[in-house]
C-alpha cells in the first residue's frame, strides 16, 4: 500500500515559461514529483504581455494547461493587487468609472480563459497594505465587490485574502483577524486565508511566536494557506533545520490546509532560499529534508502479508494511494483509491493470478540523455567594416576600457579604438563579479565600430566594456550580427565568417541577463542562450589580412565554483601569437564577463564566475582567439 500523492497542499511558485517549455523537461519532472500545487504568478495584472485593449496571458494559460495534464492544482496569485505600486502603468492612472470598467473587463477576460481550471485565487493581494481600488473608486467595500463578481463569473475556485506581516512579523495580526471577520460577515465567498511566510534571511524562525499568531488567525474559523514560504541561510544544514521547523509547525496545525514555497530553484529565487540548484538540478540539504518529510515521514507505505487473513487496517496520511497485490512474488493486481478526512473501506478483487506490468519507476533527478538544442543564424547581417591604416607588418593589439556604467537595467558604457586601429574583440564585465549584466554589442556610430557593455536588471554595480584594438597593414574586419537564438536552454545563434576571414573576437548580448556566454571557433562565433524568455544575439569580428593570418582558438579549464573565481588562459608561447579577442563561456549560465589583463607581462584572457555553483556545476571558462601573421 503506497501513498502516491498528498491531499494536503504542498506547492511552490514556478515560472510559466519553464513549465510550458519542453527544453526544461527535467525541471518540470522535478516540479511534478515534489509538489501537487503550483502558484502561477504570471496571471498578475502587472505581468500582462499584451496591451490595455489586447491583453495577453497566454504564457500563464499554457502553464495552467500543462500543470492540469499532470494532476497539479493551479493557484492564481493575484487577480488584483491592493498596493498602488503593484498596478500596470495604465491602470495606475485610472479613477472612478474608467477604473471600474477596466476591472470588469479584466474579470471577464481572465475568467474566460481560466474558468474551471484555477483552484484558488488571491482576489486582491495585500489589502492590509494598500487600498488602491477603494481610494480610486471612493467605495470602501470595493474588494468585497470583487469577490462577488469573480464568484459569479467562475464559481469553481476558492477565493482568498492574502497578506504579509500577519504571522512572521505579526504587526498586522489582529488587523487581519478584523478584516477576515468583516469579509465573513459580508458573505462574499471568502473560502480561505493566505499567510505570506517569508522569514528574514539569516534569522532562525521563532516557532513559538509564530504558533501563537497562527492560533489567533485560526480562531476566525477559515482554512489557512501558507504562501511564499522562505527561510534563508548560506549554510544549507542550518537552512534545512529552519525549513523543517516551519514546515512541521504548519503541517501539524489542524487549520492549515496547504503550504506553498516562494520558489524552489536557485534560478527563480536566491540560492540562500532555494531547495534545488543549477542545471544539474541537485537538492541541497534543505531540499533533501523537504523530500524526506513529504515522501517518508509524512507518507504511508505498508507491506502486509495475507497469509493470516485478507482484511487489515492501515492508518495513513490523506491523499491518493496505489495498492499492489503480489502472488508468488509477482504482481497480479493494482488498484487505486483516495483517502480523505473520513475513514474508508477499500475492497480489492483479484480476478487473475497472471502477472501484470506495473508502471515504470521514474527518477526525475537522473541526468537526462541526448538533450538537443536548436541552432540558427536568424537575421544575419553585416553592420559595418573597418581597415587598419597602420603600415606595420607586425600584428599589435592593445586593450581599451570604457568608464564604468551607471547601475540599473540597460545602462551602458562604450569604448572605441584609436585612429589606425580596428576593433578586433569586444567583451564586458561587471565590476562587482555579479552575473546581472546583459553582455556586449558591437555597433557603428558615425561610421566607427563601438564596443558597448550593457548592465542588467537588479544590477548592484556598474559594467565596463573592453575593446581589443589591433593594427596591421592590410588588416580588414567585417562586423556581423545575428539573433535572436531560440529560447531553449543551450540554444545557439551562429555568426559565420566567410572568404578566409577569421573571427578575431566574439560577443553575446541579451536583454534579460540570462546568457551562457560566447563560444569561439575557427570559422564562426556562437552566442548561447540560458533562459526561455528572449534568446540571445551574437556578434563577430570577421577579419583577414595579406599576408594571411594564422589563428587558433583557445579554451581554459573551468573556474572554481565561487563568485569571483577566475579562469585564465594565454596564447601559445614561442610562436609570436597575439591575443585578439577574449570572452567567457558558462555552460550553466551566469558569468560575470571577461577582460584581458597583463599577468607577469603576458596578455591573458580572464573570465569571471558570477554565481555560486552547486554540486558539480561548472563555473566559467575563458575563450579566446590568438593570431599571428603567417610567414
Amino acid at each position: 500500500v503506497d501513498h502516491t500523492r498528498h491531499l494536503f497542499g504542498f506547492g511552490t511558485a514556478a515560472r510559466s515559461d519553464f513549465i510550458a517549455n519542453t527544453d526544461y523537461q527535467q525541471y518540470r519532472d522535478i516540479l511534478y514529483n515534489l509538489f501537487n500545487s503550483v502558484t502561477v504568478a504570471d496571471y498578475d495584472w502587472v505581468r500582462d504581455q499584451g496591451t490595455a485593449s489586447n491583453p495577453d496571458f497566454s504564457r500563464a494559460a499554457a502553464a495552467t494547461d500543462e500543470l492540469l495534464k499532470h494532476g497539479v492544482k493551479v493557484r492564481g496569485e493575484s487577480f488584483f493587487s491592493a498596493r498602488t505600486t503593484a498596478q500596470p502603468t495604465w491602470v495606475s492612472t485610472l479613477n472612478s468609472q474608467p477604473l471600474r470598467n477596466a476591472v470588469t473587463e479584466r474579470i471577464n477576460y481572465v475568467t474566460g480563459i481560466t474558468k474551471g481550471k484555477v483552484s484558488q485565487w488571491v482576489v486582491n493581494n495585500q489589502l492590509l497594505h494598500g487600498r488602491f481600488y477603494e481610494d480610486r473608486t471612493g467605495e470602501p467595500k470595493f474588494t468585497q465587490q470583487l469577490f462577488k463578481a469573480i464568484r459569479i463569473a467562475d464559481p469553481f475556485p476558492e477565493l482568498l485574502l492574502n497578506d504579509f506581516d500577519v504571522v512572521v512579523g505579526g504587526n498586522h495580526n489582529l488587523g487581519y483577524v478584523d478584516q477576515i471577520n468583516d469579509f465573513k460577515s459580508a458573505s462574499v465567498g471568502l473560502k480561505g486565508v493566505g499567510i505570506q511566510s517569508q522569514f528574514p534571511d539569516f534569522t532562525k524562525p521563532d516557532i513559538t511566536l509564530v504558533k501563537a499568531r497562527l492560533e489567533t488567525l485560526a480562531a476566525a474559523g477559515l482554512p489557512l494557506w501558507i504562501t511564499q514560504l522562505s527561510v534563508g541561510s548560506s549554510d544549507e544544514h542550518q537552512k534545512a533545520d529552519w525549513y523543517e521547523d516551519a514546515l512541521r509547525l504548519y503541517f501539524s496545525h489542524p487549520s492549515v490546509e496547504g503550504i506553498s514555497f516562494l520558489g524552489f530553484w536557485d534560478h527563480e529565487v536566491n540560492g540562500n532560499n532555494a531547495l534545488l540548484h543549477g542545471y544539474t538540478y541537485k537538492l541541497d540539504e534543505a531540499g533533501k529534508r523537504f523530500q524526506r518529510l513529504i515522501k517518508q515521514d509524512w507518507s504511508t507505505h505498508v507491506k502486509q502479508s495475507l497469509t493470516s487473513g485478507t482484511s487489515f487496517t492501515v492508518r495513513g496520511f490523506r491523499g491518493d494511494y496505489a495498492v499492489v497485490v503480489y502472488y508468488k512474488g509477482k504482481p497480479v493486481q493494482r488498484s487505486t483509491f483516495t483517502l480523505e478526512k473520513a475513514d474508508k473501506t477499500v475492497a480489492i478483487v483479484v480476478n487473475s493470478t497472471t502477472e501484470i506490468q506495473l508502471p515504470p519507476v521514474f527518477d526525475p533527478f537522473a541526468p537526462p540523455q541526448n538533450v538537443a538544442f536548436a541552432t540558427s543564424s536568424a537575421n544575419l547581417q553585416t553592420i559595418g567594416q573597418a581597415t587598419s591604416t597602420s603600415q606595420s607588418q607586425q600584428l599589435q593589439c592593445v586593450s581599451r576600457r570604457s568608464p564604468v556604467s551607471a547601475i540599473g537595467d540597460e545602462r551602458t558604457a562604450s569604448i572605441s579604438c584609436n585612429t589606425g586601429e580596428v576593433l578586433a574583440g569586444c567583451s564586458s564585465f561587471a565590476t562587482n563579479n555579479d552575473w546581472r549584466r546583459d553582455g556586449e554589442q558591437v555597433t557603428f556610430v558615425n561610421g566607427k565600430a563601438v564596443c558597448t557593455a550593457f548592465n542588467g536588471y537588479y544590477s548592484s554595480a556598474g559594467v565596463q566594456a573592453e575593446a581589443r584594438c589591433c593594427s596591421l597593414r592590410t588588416l580588414q574586419c567585417r562586423y556581423r550580427t545575428a539573433g535572436p537564438s531560440g529560447k531553449g536552454e543551450g540554444d545557439e545563434v551562429i555568426i559565420p565568417c566567410e572568404n578566409n576571414e577569421y573571427p578575431l573576437g566574439c560577443g553575446t548580448w541579451t536583454y534579460d541577463a540570462e546568457s551562457a556566454g560566447t563560444i569561439f571557433t575557427s570559422v564562426f562565433c556562437v552566442g548561447q542562450n540560458d533562459d526561455p524568455n528572449v534568446g540571445v544575439y551574437g556578434y563577430a569580428s570577421c577579419c583577414q589580412a595579406t599576408p594571411s593570418l594564422h589563428c587558433v582558438t583557445m579554451y581554459s579549464e573551468f573556474s572554481g565554483p565561487n563568485v569571483g573565481d577566475r579562469a585564465v588562459l594565454t596564447c601559445p608561447s614561442g610562436y609570436s601569437f597575439t591575443l585578439t579577442g577574449c570572452n567567457y563561456h558558462a555552460p550553466n549560465g551566469r558569468g560575470a564577463g571577461a577582460f584581458i589583463q597583463a599577468i607577469n607581462g603576458v596578455d591573458s584572457c580572464v573570465a569571471i564566475n558570477g554565481y555560486q555553483r552547486y554540486a558539480g556545476e561548472n563555473g566559467v571558462q575563458s575563450v579566446a582567439a590568438c593570431c599571428r601573421v603567417a610567414v
